[in-house]
């Protein structure tokens, strides 16, 4: 059975690390201690225990956060990248990505608003919203993964920290 991850990425104008991050997602997390490649850590997100994980990065100056909890944005994540994004003052972008490594959306806020949604599947794509300058190449995620951060390849080769939800997961959808 195929995984499905959310990659969240905070722009280059802060100045946050891997638990700052966390805390501004209001994800209740705190790390355990280990630090693990991509492929160590993403059976760790499949495990199905009382206390759900999540993996942290930060790669030139950007946190990322990897949850397989939520292949899309939920409600309550939307409106706390929103918030992110209003008060920061940078940009923000998640998207979902299969443990094959197949890009399916991407939606990207800045300014308090979620300005950009795109979903590809196959050769259907639907994109919402103004184009985004991410998107010169095209409105493939991989490509705007790349432009907005690094390549997918690069960022797999991360280490990663372990971080271990406190309670509930805060970006379930209800």
């Amino acid at each position: 059975m195929s995984q499905n991850y959310h990659l969240i990425i905070s722009g280059k104008n802060i100045v946050l690390n891997a638990q700052g991050f966390i805390d501004a997602l209001k994800y209740e997390a705190s790390p355990n201690g280990s630090s693990v490649s991509f492929d160590e850590g993403t059976p760790l997100l499949d495990e199905a225990t009382d206390q759900p994980t999540i993996l942290a990065t930060v790669h030139k100056g950007q946190p990322i956060v990897l949850d397989s909890h939520a292949q899309q944005p939920s409600p309550k994540l939307e409106t706390t990248l929103m918030e992110f994004t209003r008060y920061s003052g940078t940009d923000a972008l998640s998207i979902s990505i299969s443990d094959e490594g197949s890009f399916s959306a991407y939606h990207y806020f800045r300014d308090g608003k979620m300005l950009r949604a795109v979903t590809n599947i196959g050769h259907d794509v639907q994109t919402e919203g103004i184009a985004i300058p991410y998107e010169e190449m095209g409105v493939d995620p991989q490509l705007v993964l790349t432009a907005f951060c690094d390549s997918w390849l690069v960022l797999k080769h991360l280490p990663w920290t372990v971080f271990h939800f406190q309670k509930q997961l805060q970006t379930e959808a209800k």
